[in-house]
């Protein structure tokens, strides 16, 4: 039975691998993206161990879940690097190999965190007015 559950987890990792790999057109950018996936498990189970809240079948719907929103926010950040940089070789200078400066991933997780942060300021000030009346 765990030799089954073993064998499924193994194939729908290859199967989301194979369906990120096509549109990405990368072997590596897909590997980056899964990556996240044991961080945000840890983080869950952490999570379950400060707060004191025993391990249970919802724990294990609510850490798929978590996985599934840390995917998401790593689509995005591959998504943005890869539009920085065919952004920055299309306006690199042509007698070069390499654009005139590269866009790194720390320098678009901190430009994402940032609008993140804006965002969530925003959604707080937005119902100030509708509490007031």
């Amino acid at each position: 039975m765990v030799q089954r559950m073993i064998l499924a987890f193994a194939l729908a990792l290859f199967g989301i691998y194979a369906l990120m790999a096509i549109p990405l057109k990368s072997y590596g950018q897909p590997l980056i993206i899964m990556g996240v996936i044991p961080f945000g498990m840890i983080g869950g189970l952490i999570g379950h161990v400060v707060v004191g809240i025993p391990f249970s079948a919802l724990s294990v719907y609510v850490i798929v879940a978590l996985a599934g929103v840390v995917v998401n926010d790593s689509i995005i950040l591959v998504d943005f690097v890869n539009v920085s940089n065919n952004l920055l070789w299309s306006t690199a200078d042509p007698d070069r190999d390499w654009p005139v400066c590269s866009i790194s991933y720390p320098y678009c997780g901190f430009t994402r965190l940032r609008h993140l942060i804006c965002d969530r300021h925003h959604a707080r000030c937005y119902p100030v007015p509708l509490r007031n009346s």
